[in-house]
Parts: structure tokens; sequence; C-alpha cells
């Protein structure tokens, strides 16, 4: 049964994408059947589920915005410097990206040029186990700091007094020169040390 066949693919996960429907013989009029009969559940577009009781909003929006990474804010709660997820997701794009935003996901986007864009990105696990991209928590302070005046004040304080205590300042500094706010991170960072 076609339904079974998608459960052992799923294995565990929430998600099946439709290339790995597609790997495992599920044809596209099938996955129309499934899901007009309510055995498959489309959640995003491309992204099938076969149960409908929870959902992982940040592999969701990866997964509608593959080229994006996780940061400012939503980076923050990746890392534990802010204690509560933003209920606006960040994301960092490169200028030239075609958004087509579909009202769905609440999501604000940073743009950056194409060769800083991986600059400090790791995946990370989401609360539901799925990997996403993220940037490191050094270039998390970098974004925070360049934005300063576009984000609650408190917020970026104290993510930075917390991450001085035991973060990698050489790092923030090599990502702060290749994103050309050497000066402004120096004089942030030297009124927390």
């Amino acid at each position: 049964m076609l339904r079974d066949k998608i459960e052992e693919a799923i294995s565990g996960k929430l998600y099946i994408s439709v290339k790995e429907l597609h790997k495992i013989g599920v044809s596209k009029s099938s996955i129309s059947r499934l899901t007009d009969n309510g055995s498959l559940i489309r959640v995003a577009r491309g992204v099938y589920s076969l149960r409908d009781d929870s959902k992982d909003n940040k592999y969701l929006i990866h997964n509608k915005y593959k080229i994006g990474v996780f940061s400012h804010n939503s980076a923050l709660y990746f890392h534990n410097l802010i204690d509560h997820d933003p209920d606006v997701k960040v994301m960092t794009v490169n200028w030239n990206y075609k958004l087509s935003t579909d009202g769905k996901f609440n999501v604000k986007f940073k743009y950056v040029d194409k060769k800083i864009l991986r600059l400090g990105m790791e995946m990370r696990s989401t609360s539901f186990g799925h990997k996403v991209p993220v940037y490191n928590v050094e270039r998390t302070i970098c974004d925070v700091i360049k934005s300063d005046t576009k984000m609650d004040r408190q917020i970026v304080n104290n993510a930075i007094r917390n991450f001085v205590k035991s973060g990698e300042l050489s790092i923030v500094m090599d990502y702060a020169s290749k994103m050309g706010i050497e000066k402004k991170v120096r004089k942030k960072l030297e009124v927390f040390l």
C-alpha cells in the first residue's frame, strides 16, 4: 500500500519532500489523490506530512526560502542568547534573491552581498530535530551590532553581554572585517569588556 511505503520513507520524521516521494515511486497524481482524501497533508509547497498535529515552522520556512539563513533574533534564540522564540522569524538572503511571500509565514528578510551570505553559517537542529541553516554565534553578534538601531536595544545588549563572557572575540572581529563593520563592532564590544 502506498501509505505504508510513505510511512517507511518518513521513518520518524514529520515531513517528506516531493523529491523524496518521487524517489520511492509516488507519482504526482498519487500525491494529489492522497492529499485529496486526507491521507497526505500538504504543509508547504513541496512538503508533505502524514499528520497535522504539529508544525516545525523553522523547517517549513527553510524549505520555502532555501537560500535563506536564520539570523538576528532567530539566531539569538538558537544560541540561547534570548529566552523566547520570536514570533517573527528573521532570515538573511542575498540582495538579488527573488522572494515570493505568501503570507503563510511571518518572516522578515535581511539582505547582504552574496559574498558574505554563507559567512558563519552552520546547520542547527530545530526543536523537532530538523536541520536548518543558522548563523553561528559570532556572525550573529556582528549582525545584531550592525542592526542595533533597528532592534530592541535591551535584547542586543543582553546578547552581547552574555556572549562576551565566553565568546570568541577574535572570530567576531574577523567576521566584522569581512562584513565591513569592524569599527562599529569594536566600539560596541569595548563597552562590554
